[in-house]
């Protein structure tokens, strides 16, 4: 690597770092089979002109690579952060809404046609995983336990399964439910579910204990997805809006531009790191929701280590960051960007 692209932030032993940040805003728009990429200010362009029917779900991997399912072709598509469009899965799916991914990597899939929750693997070979008893399941999200939860758009609950599959009820209409469509947890742990039957953002406790969020500037809320500063993203399908809340709930228009039809958004944080001095070494530390982050060597650094970001450099696809002693020996995080 030439030195000159080693360039921006340098932290010597002693100092922190600044955070790195700088999320990037994913919007499927269903009407024109498009999807739409917004900068921290609601800034919109094009991101990808799929061409693909339908893309009701949206879901990064822990590598950046984009997937979204279509509900008319019934099929998983996959998007390298380099733009590579290519299929990934076709088996299993009968009109396909929302996605997550657990921790080992495996992509989960909410057919609403059927009632049925897939697992593909990182190959993608599928298997069923469970069935929902409150029908058409939507939304998809895990908590940290690895438990997933499901809203069933038909039958107004959330329902929660345990890494085995087993499902059970975890919340209903008698508790805000009213024909959810996306969830999303906070990094409390808290769950939000958007009730498109009478546009309101619902919160939950880890314990089940409902309470409203927010009730204003909603219209058919579909897509829920937090930032790494702990605001709550919601696309609403019928104003073709994306509305930001704030930790407290306080609402605002945070873009209506570029949307057409807008069912869901997938952030993807920026990873947040961190040094803290620990003797003559520095122990490193990152946001687990960053998505696309991954740790390759050790998190204890021996000093005196700094802080380098390569960003610029033209022979690198995306941000990297280094903590190094020397250039020939590098303890490399790499944090894919696009």
């Amino acid at each position: 690597m030439n030195s000159s692209t080693l360039i921006a932030c340098v932290c010597l032993l002693g100092l922190a770092c600044p955070p790195v940040k700088g999320d990037v805003f994913l919007v499927s728009n269903a009407a024109n089979n498009n999807i739409e990429q917004f900068t921290e200010e609601g800034v919109g362009s094009l991101f990808i002109d799929s061409g693909i029917a339908l893309q009701k779900g949206l879901a990064f991997d822990r590598f950046g690579n984009l997937f979204l399912s279509s509900q008319t072709s019934n099929l998983i598509f996959k998007i390298s952060p380099g733009g590579t469009q290519s299929l990934f899965a076709s088996v299993g799916m009968n009109s396909p809404r929302g996605m997550a991914f657990d921790v080992q990597g495996n992509l989960y899939v909410g057919n609403n046609g059927n009632n049925t929750i897939w697992r593909y693997t990182t190959n993608g070979i599928g298997s069923l995983f469970g069935t929902t008893t409150g029908g058409a399941p939507w939304g998809l999200a895990f908590d940290e336990q690895g438990n997933l939860f499901v809203s069933t758009f038909n039958g107004n609950t959330i329902e929660k399964f345990i890494p085995s599959g087993n499902g059970s009820t975890f919340a209903t209409a008698a508790a805000g439910i009213s024909s959810p469509q996306g969830v999303a947890f906070d990094s409390s742990g808290n769950l939000y579910v958007a009730n498109y039957g009478n546009n309101t953002i619902q919160k939950f406790t880890p314990n089940g204990v409902p309470s409203l969020f927010a009730n204003s500037l909603l219209s058919g809320p579909q897509g829920l997805a937090f930032d790494s500063g702990g605001n709550l993203y919601v696309v609403n399908r019928n104003s073709n809006t994306v509305v930001r809340c704030s930790p407290d709930g306080t609402p605002s228009t945070f873009a209506s531009s570029g949307l057409a039809t807008p069912v869901a958004i997938v952030i993807e944080q920026d990873a947040i790191l961190t040094a803290t001095p620990t003797g003559n070494n520095l122990l490193i530390s990152w946001s687990t929701s960053a998505v696309g982050f991954t740790l390759q060597s050790t998190a204890d650094v021996k000093a005196p280590a700094r802080w380098i970001d390569l960003s610029d450099s033209p022979a690198i696809v995306g941000a990297m960051f280094v903590v190094t002693n020397s250039l020939n020996s590098a303890n490399v995080f790499h944090r894919l960007k696009r």
